[in-house]
C-alpha cells in the first residue's frame, strides 16, 4: 500500500502512519481528522486520495416519562440510525441549554452530572447507531426546570446539532385533607296525623299515631335536614328516635314500629295519601319506651336531595290490627328527633 500524507497548516507535508480503516479514531496522526489525505505520486507531487466527511449527523431525540410519587423520571435518548455514529455526550443545566458539544464547562453555565439510577455519572460514552438509551433519573426537585442537551459524534469527528429537552419535574399531587365528620340533631317543628277513615288531620297534643294503613303519623322539619346536609359528600348515618306513650292503646307488649318517609316541609291541607311510603319494620317499642331507629341507607340520597323531607309512622298493611296500634310523642318532645352524621 502506498504511503499516505497529510498537509500541516504551515504547508509542510507529513506522512501518515495510520491507514484508512486501521487504528485509533483520534490523535495527531489520525487520517480521520485530516481534511484531506494525499498519495505522493512524484518527487514533489501529491495526489488527493480521500476527503474528510464534514457532514454532521442528525441530532439524537430526547423524551421522558415521570413517576411523580417516587420523584423519578425516565429519560430516553434515541441515537440516529446513521452507520458511522460512535459516541454521545449529554449535559444537564438548571438555567439554560448547554451549547458546546464537548465535556467542558461553558462560561456562565453551571452543569450538573447526569446520574443514572445505578449511580453512574454520564459524560461522553460509546453508542451504536439506532440505539435507544433509557435511564432512570432520581432525586429530582419538584418545580425545578432542567435543560438536557445531547449530541452524537460520527467516526470522522463531526458533532450533530443539539438534541434538547426541557423538563420541569412536577410537584407531587396535593394530598386531599381527610374528610371532616359532622353531626347534627334536628327536632321537628310540627307534627300531626292524617286519619284516612275520618278524612281529617288529628293534631291533639301533636301525637303521632300508627293505626293501620290509612293512618299517616308525620313529623315535619321544614328544610332543616337538607340545610344540614348541604355540603355533605357522604352520609354516614341517619337515625330517628321515637317515644311511645304509656297508654292502653295497642298491645301491652312490644309493638312493631314502621318508620316511613314523606316529602312535606309542613302539614298539607288535605290527604297525604300516595306521598308517604309504606314503612318497613324498624324495630319494636313497649309502652312508655323510647329508642333510636336506623333509617335505611337507600334513603340517604333522597334525604340529601330533598326528595325525602321528613319521617313518620305508617303501618304498611291493608288491614287494621290492634297489635301495631301505638301513639308516639310529637312536636315539643325528643320523639321524632333526627340524628345526622356525614362527611364534608
Amino acid at each position: 500500500m502506498a504511503a499516505l500524507w497529510t498537509k500541516n497548516p504551515d504547508g509542510t507535508w507529513v506522512k501518515t502512519t495510520i491507514y484508512a480503516g486501521v487504528g485509533a479514531a483520534s490523535g495527531a496522526n489520525s487520517w480521520r481528522y485530516a481534511s484531506k489525505v494525499y498519495e505522493k505520486t512524484g518527487a514533489s507531487t501529491w495526489t488527493q486520495r480521500w476527503t474528510r466527511d464534514l457532514t454532521a449527523p442528525a441530532a439524537p431525540v430526547l423524551t421522558y416519562t415521570t413517576n411523580t410519587t417516587a420523584k423519578t423520571s425516565q429519560i430516553s435518548i434515541t441515537i440516529p440510525n446513521t452507520p458511522d455514529i460512535t459516541k454521545m455526550i449529554i449535559k444537564v443545566s438548571r438555567t439554560v441549554y448547554p451549547a458546546v458539544a464537548a465535556p467542558v464547562n461553558e462560561t456562565g453555565v453551571t452543569f450538573y452530572d447526569f446520574i443514572t439510577d445505578d449511580g453512574t455519572v454520564w459524560g461522553m460514552r460509546d453508542v451504536v447507531p439506532g440505539q435507544v438509551v433509557v435511564r432512570n433519573i432520581g432525586a429530582m426537585s419538584a418545580n425545578q426546570q432542567y435543560y438536557y442537551t445531547a449530541w452524537v459524534q460520527d467516526v470522522n469527528g463531526n458533532w450533530s446539532v443539539a438534541g434538547k429537552l426541557t423538563y420541569k419535574f412536577p410537584a407531587p399531587p396535593a394530598v386531599a385533607p381527610p374528610p371532616v365528620v359532622k353531626t347534627a340533631y334536628i327536632l321537628p317543628n310540627d307534627s300531626a296525623t292524617w286519619i284516612g277513615s275520618s278524612n281529617y288531620w288529628r293534631t291533639d297534643n301533636n301525637y303521632v299515631y300508627q293505626a293501620g294503613s290509612d293512618s299517616y303519623g308525620m313529623w315535619f322539619y321544614s328544610t332543616a335536614l337538607q340545610a344540614a346536609l348541604a355540603r355533605a359528600t357522604r352520609i354516614i348515618d341517619i337515625n330517628v328516635t321515637v317515644g311511645r306513650l304509656n297508654t292502653a292503646h295497642g298491645t301491652a307488649g312490644e309493638s312493631n314500629v314502621h318508620i316511613s318517609y314523606h316529602k312535606y316541609t309542613s302539614q298539607p291541607s288535605g290527604s297525604p295519601e300516595g306521598t308517604m311510603a309504606d314503612g318497613p319494620i324498624a324495630g319494636t317499642l313497649a309502652r312508655g319506651e323510647q329508642r333510636w331507629f336506623s333509617i335505611p341507607s337507600t334513603w340517604y340520597s333522597g334525604v340529601k336531595s330533598g326528595a325525602i323531607r321528613g319521617f313518620g309512622l305508617r303501618y304498611g298493611t291493608s288491614s287494621f290490627t290492634d297489635t301495631d296500634y301505638m301513639i308516639a310523642y310529637g312536636k315539643g318532645t325528643l320523639s321524632g328527633r333526627v340524628f345526622l352524621q356525614w362527611e364534608e
